[in-house]
């Protein structure tokens, strides 16, 4: 996948859309991609939390240890999921498996910590859109324990 194709994807993805193409050259430059074939797991919940990934094709579900149903399926292109990974070194909330040949983006912490250290305004522009993330999200488990 080339670094245009990359960053065309990246700019779909939420945490990523107010950069300037610039910015997200420099992050699909730190990128890699992966594949996985159905039924192969991306990581386990409880795994060390390394980066975000960002679905380019195919289909993945999550699921939760000790839950008799799985996640909402992660089949947009575009769709980032594992963001706060990106800033906090956390274990992963879920299993996250393919359920469908898929290829991602998957964006390091490591070398994005190293971006925002050279980039402030990259940090303060994606840190922003996590935490409107994080804020959705929050809001639509309240909803779910209302409606239950």
């Amino acid at each position: 996948m080339s670094l245009e194709e990359i960053t065309a994807i990246l700019k779909l993805a939420d945490p990523f859309q107010t950069l300037s193409d610039e910015q997200l050259k420099l992050i699909g430059f730190v990128s890699d991609t992966r594949k996985l074939a159905a039924d192969e797991i991306l990581f386990s919940e409880g795994a060390i939390a390394d980066g975000a990934y960002i679905l380019v094709s195919g289909a993945l579900v999550s699921s939760h240890a000790g839950s008799k149903s799985s996640g909402p399926a992660l089949d947009q292109k575009g769709m980032t999921f594992g963001e706060l990974a990106l800033i906090v070194n956390k274990p992963r909330p879920a299993t996250v498996t393919a359920t469908r040949d898929s290829e991602l983006i998957f964006v390091p912490r490591t070398h994005f910590k190293r971006l925002i250290e050279n980039y402030p305004d990259l940090a303060a522009k994606v840190a922003a859109r996590i935490k409107l993330s994080i804020n959705r999200y929050v809001h639509a488990l309240g909803a779910a324990d209302v409606h239950q």
